[in-house]
């Protein structure tokens, strides 16, 4: 009886400072309810959605509603069901020749080999390619782009190129391929065109990013390559089916059509409309950010060197900086 005593003795302050605080505990419970509340009908609204997701909601959905964005993530497909489908070669289309590439039009950059770097950290940003790798990745893209105005397919620069348009009327400098994007609803078209073109080979993929590249080029290297991605629209949005780049391949119509045309490497590529609106949505365009790697030798790094771009001016020109 004694030792029962003891423990009820020892038992009762805990006992009472449980019955004390259970009013506190519901309180912060509904206290957490109320929180979870706000966040959740908080991220319904953009503007405060974009406050509380700062640090990871992409810039190219933040004009964009909340359910929106969902309803495209939820209820579109994010692959075609393409299977092994092979193309229809009604014809083979004429090769293009390199000769016609008028080398000047390229930018090789010749004088970067020589010249002294002002900050060590800017041999992060040297030229990606050499000149002949250079001259196969244009020669690729004519040679698609000249299959899609045959088969009247529509395309558009995104992406690094996009950028590199823009910014450096061409390639980015310390980049190593080409993007461009075209209407999902075309995929056929666009396996046809490019699967009749002799002496290269179109790698199709039910995740609807495509790789075009010579048939020399050895797969595993898949280098000089074309990407194409395909996009799928509503009335007034389009986005990549390609689920790793819609973060960034996400616009509305009004920014992109009617297309205009800009200067990449020499050739008058298509654009979107409002491409500077567009790059400074999606960039910190003002900044120049390096490579984690290259294509050529498959070797990458998990870090970047970011710096103003205004400070590689001694190295390149560009285009439409503000500071």
């Amino acid at each position: 009886m004694a030792s029962k005593s003891k423990a009820s003795q020892k038992l009762a302050p805990v006992s009472r400072l449980l019955c004390l605080k259970w009013p506190c505990l519901r309180k912060v419970g509904s206290f957490f309810v109320c929180v979870l509340l706000f966040f959740a009908f908080g991220t319904l609204l953009p503007a405060v959605r974009n406050v509380i997701l700062y640090p990871v909601w992409p810039n190219a959905w933040r004009p964009i509603g909340t359910l929106e964005i969902l309803s495209i993530k939820v209820f579109t497909p994010n692959n075609m069901l393409i299977g092994s489908e092979l193309p229809v070669c009604k014809n083979r289309y004429p090769l293009s020749r390199i000769e016609p590439l008028v080398k000047p039009k390229i930018n090789f950059y010749p004088e970067l080999r020589t010249k002294e770097l002002k900050n060590p950290e800017h041999a992060r940003f040297l030229p990606a390619m050499a000149n002949q790798d250079k001259i196969d990745a244009i020669h690729l893209f004519i040679v698609a782009t000249q299959a899609f105005q045959k088969a009247g397919i529509e395309y558009f620069m995104v992406e690094g190129s996009l950028l590199g348009t823009h910014r450096h009327g061409g390639m980015i400098p310390w980049d190593d391929d080409i993007d461009i994007t075209v209407n999902v609803s075309l995929w056929r078209q666009v396996n046809d065109a490019l699967g009749c073109i002799e002496g290269y080979t179109l790698k199709v993929s039910s995740g609807m990013h495509w790789k075009f590249f010579r048939n020399d080029t050895s797969l595993t290297s898949g280098y000089p390559f074309l990407d194409i991605f395909f996009y799928s629209e509503n009335e007034d949005k389009l986005w990549a089916m390609t689920s790793y780049i819609m973060t960034s391949l996400f616009f509305t119509k009004a920014d992109v059509f009617p297309l205009t045309t800009a200067k990449f490497e020499g050739l008058e590529v298509p654009v979107p409309g409002r491409t500077d609106s567009i790059l400074r949505t999606l960039f910190d365009y003002e900044t120049c950010q390096s490579s984690k790697g290259h294509h050529s030798t498959s070797n990458s790094s998990s870090s970047t060197t970011t710096v103003p771009c205004s400070e590689l001016s001694y190295m390149y020109e560009m285009y439409h900086l503000q500071k």
